[in-house]
């Protein structure tokens, strides 16, 4: 019996079960204890044991459910929970495992199924309603049963990720209006300081692709005002202002989006702060290809765009595509090209972006740098 380890409580198992072989309980106990320490196998012999013994035990089917699924061995683990489901019919909380595991498993037909169970029995729990909007809104593809899911959400919590979620669900469905109130709502639900990027970064990229850069901008100042420390809200402000033609102010915002840049949210300054290799991209993309000439600086460009690569260990072909443009800015084609050549080698950029990445790269062929406004994130 497993007596190779340096477990006291396992250890202790091993002693009581050589004391009384053939106890089911004890098995039971030594086989949760190898599930703690990742022994997975073990587990599950100590389990299979126990069952031998003792069979029909719905616990007992759950539980080995349970560890199969974290084995990845998802049919195996729905065959425990049908067991059980079996032996205990109508019980709302397995059927809520087995819709969990049914939607790892790819099954979202039969996830929704067991979810709408577990909700006409407890219709007050949001969590499972929630999980069955996802369903609706993703992988079952009915997004207009999805948004009166989210309807019900709302009118019976005050949880701020449901507004969240709907706007997330009508920008993709480009109900962009819907989804800056969907927004707002989710703000004025006062989410925990961590949503708080989230919800005014999605707000600002709707109200960008209506072209409302007033509204983007404002967008950023109510974001400044929670966030006062905010590098993405100065910067995506920078951006909106150099939509609005205020060419000098977009050039301040970026210039202090780039000195806060490595500053976490709420303005503390860990001994070693994380860089920020996506907002090193952002400003080195706009001064590159900004298209008023005294807005861009091929050398912080390249600088900026170089340190962001370098962050990603030059893994990431949408940075390798700015550094590229900001090498063209600065007179570096040779360096452009062979960078651009090096993001397009990427299939996943080559698919989503290959045909203006391929326009640029004549471009600098050519000797020309690429201007531009802006690229989406």
């Amino acid at each position: 019996m497993d007596t190779d380890t340096d477990d006291d409580e396992l250890r202790a198992l091993n002693r009581a079960i050589a004391a009384t072989p053939g106890d089911a309980g004890l098995l039971r106990l030594r086989a949760t204890r190898h599930y703690v320490l990742s022994r997975h196998a073990l587990a599950l012999r100590d389990s299979d044991e126990a069952m031998r013994l003792e069979p029909g035990r719905v616990s007992d089917h759950l539980d080995r459910g349970q560890l199969y699924r974290s084995m990845g061995v998802l049919a195996k683990a729905l065959e425990d929970l049908d067991t059980a489901i079996a032996l205990q019919p109508g019980s709302a909380g397995l059927y809520a495992v087995r819709a969990e595991i049914r939607a790892e498993a790819g099954d979202a037909q039969g996830a929704f199924s067991d979810y709408s169970l577990v909700i006409a029995q407890q219709p007050a729990i949001g969590s499972f309603r929630r999980r069955r909007a996802e369903l609706l809104a993703g992988p079952l593809a009915r997004p207009q049963e999805a948004l009166l899911e989210y309807a019900e959400l709302i009118r019976s919590s005050d949880d701020f990720s449901d507004c969240e979620d709907r706007g997330n669900l009508n920008a993709r469905l480009g109900c962009w209006e819907e989804a800056v109130a969907d927004y707002d709502a989710a703000l004025e639900r006062d989410p925990y300081f961590d949503a708080l990027d989230s919800i005014y970064t999605k707000r600002g990229a709707v109200l960008a692709r209506l072209g409302d850069w007033r509204r983007v901008a404002d967008n950023c100042d109510r974001w400044l005002k929670a966030d006062p420390h905010s590098a993405w809200a100065v910067a995506r402000r920078g951006l909106a202002r150099s939509r609005l033609g205020d060419h000098a102010g977009a050039v301040e915002d970026f210039a202090l989006a780039e000195a806060r840049m490595d500053i976490p949210r709420g303005g503390l300054i860990p001994d070693t702060p994380e860089p920020d290799a996506h907002l090193r991209n952002y400003l080195a993309w706009f001064f590159a290809t900004a298209p008023d000439a005294p807005s861009r600086d091929g050398a912080r460009a390249v600088r900026l765009a170089k340190e962001a690569c370098e962050i990603t260990e030059w893994l990431k072909a949408d940075y390798l595509d700015t550094y590229a443009a900001a090498c063209a800015q600065a007179g570096d084609f040779n360096e452009a090209v062979r960078q651009q050549e090096r993001a397009l080698a990427s299939p996943e950029f080559e698919a989503r972006s290959g045909v203006a990445a391929r326009a640029r790269l004549a471009s600098y062929r050519a000797g020309q740098p690429f201007i531009e406004v802006t690229k989406p994130d």
